[in-house]
C-alpha cells in the first residue's frame, strides 16, 4: 500500500477512535458519535482496505476509490440523520462491492460448497459478501424505522444493524489466519494456528488478535449472562460493553487490517512484542478508562496513534532481521 494511503487510514482510524469518546462531552446523546465511530473505522477504512485487498495492485483501484467516497457520504448522512442519500448510495456501494467480489471468485457462491477450495478462500469470499448483504439489510431497516415500518422488533433499530459492518473485518482477519496455516501445514483449523502455522512476524500480530477475539467472546456471553440476573440495569454494564467494543473493533479487526496494509513487506523492523505490548495497553486500559477520563482519553488517542504509525510505517526489512522482544 501506497504512503499517502497508509497516512489517510492512520488518520481515519483515529479519529473515529477520537469520536468514541466525544460521547463523553454529550451526555444527551444528541449527536450519534458512536455512529461516527463505528462507521469510520468500519465501514469507511475498514471495508475500504478489505477491497483494497481483493483487487491486485498497491494502490487503490478508481473502484475501490470511489467506494471510499461513498461510505464517507454515507457515515456523514447516517450521523446526522439524512436517510434518504444513504439509500440512493447504498446501490451503488453494494454494486462496487459485487464488481470485485464476482471478478476475483463467482457471482454465486459455489466455492463454500467445494472441498478442494482452501478456507482462507472461503473466509475471504464470505468476508465481500458479508459486507453486500449487510449493506442492503441496513437499508431495509432504514426504510422500515424511518419511512413505513413493516415489522416492529424492539431490536430491530439502525444502531444494531450498523454493528454488522465489523463481520466482514472479521471474517478476512480469519482468512489471513487459515492462509498461514495452509501455507505451512496444509491443516484447517485454527485452535492449531499458534502451532502449526509458519514462524511468520504476521502470526504475532495475528496470534494477538485471537486473544483479543477470546476476550471479546467472554465479555459478550457475561453480558448476556448479567442480563438475565435480578435486578439487571444496562447502564451500569456500560464499561463492559465499552471493553468489548474495543477489543472487537480495535483490537481483533484491527491486527487484521494491520497486516492487509503491509502484506506485501513483512517482515518489518520494529520489535513485535513491544508493540503488541502498546496495543494491548492502549486497547485493554487506556481506551475503557478513557471514556470516563477525558485526560486518559487524550493519552489513549495519542497512543493508539503511535501503534498505528509503528506498524504501518515501519520499514521493510528483507533479510528478516528483526529483534524479538
Amino acid at each position: 500500500m501506497t504512503t499517502r494511503y497508509k497516512l489517510l487510514f492512520l488518520c481515519m482510524m483515529v479519529i473515529a477512535l477520537g469520536f468514541g469518546f466525544l460521547g463523553m462531552l454529550d451526555p444527551q446523546e444528541a449527536y450519534h458519535f458512536e455512529r461516527l465511530h463505528i462507521f469510520l473505522f468500519n465501514l469507511c477504512a475498514g471495508c475500504t482496505i478489505l477491497l483494497y485487498y481483493s483487487e491486485p495492485g498497491d494502490s487503490l483501484s478508481p473502484n475501490v476509490r470511489l467506494f471510499l467516497f461513498l461510505s464517507l457520504l454515507y457515515a456523514l448522512c447516517a450521523f446526522l440523520e439524512i436517510y434518504a442519500p444513504v439509500l440512493v448510495v447504498t446501490p451503488a456501494l453494494v454494486a462496487i462491492v459485487e464488481t470485485i467480489r464476482i471478478r476475483r471468485f463467482s457471482f454465486f457462491p459455489v466455492d463454500f460448497f467445494k472441498k478442494t477450495v482452501p478456507v482462507s478462500q472461503k473466509f475471504h469470499h464470505a468476508a465481500l459478501l458479508c459486507l453486500s448483504i449487510g449493506m442492503l439489510i441496513a437499508a431495509l431497516v432504514i426504510i422500515n424505522s424511518e419511512y413505513r415500518q413493516f415489522i416492529t422488533i424492539p431490536k430491530l433499530e439502525l444502531n444494531m444493524f450498523f454493528l454488522g459492518y465489523s463481520f466482514p473485518l472479521s471474517l478476512i482477519t480469519m482468512s489471513l489466519i487459515f492462509m498461514i496455516m495452509e501455507d505451512s501445514s496444509g491443516h484447517d483449523g485454527a485452535l492449531l494456528f499458534v502451532t502449526l502455522g509458519k514462524n511468520l512476524q504476521q502470526k504475532q500480530f495475528l496470534i494477538s488478535g485471537m486473544g483479543f477475539l477470546m476476550i471479546t467472546s467472554i465479555t459478550g456471553i457475561v453480558y448476556i449472562l448479567l442480563e438475565f440476573t435480578r435486578g439487571y440495569d444496562s447502564s451500569s454494564l456500560a464499561w463492559l460493553m465499552r471493553l468489548h467494543s474495543f477489543t472487537a473493533l480495535y483490537g481483533w479487526n484491527l491486527c487484521g487490517l494491520a497486516i492487509i496494509c503491509r502484506y506485501n513487506d513483512f517482515p518489518i523492523q520494529l520489535h513485535s512484542n513491544r508493540t503488541i505490548a502498546l496495543h494491548w495497553a492502549t486497547v485493554m486500559i487506556l481506551a475503557p478508562l478513557g471514556c470516563y477520563y477525558p485526560v486518559i482519553a487524550l493519552i489513549a488517542t495519542i497512543a493508539y496513534a503511535v501503534y498505528l504509525y509503528i506498524v504501518l510505517f515501519s520499514k521493510p526489512d528483507g533479510i528478516a532481521t528483526e529483534q524479538q522482544g
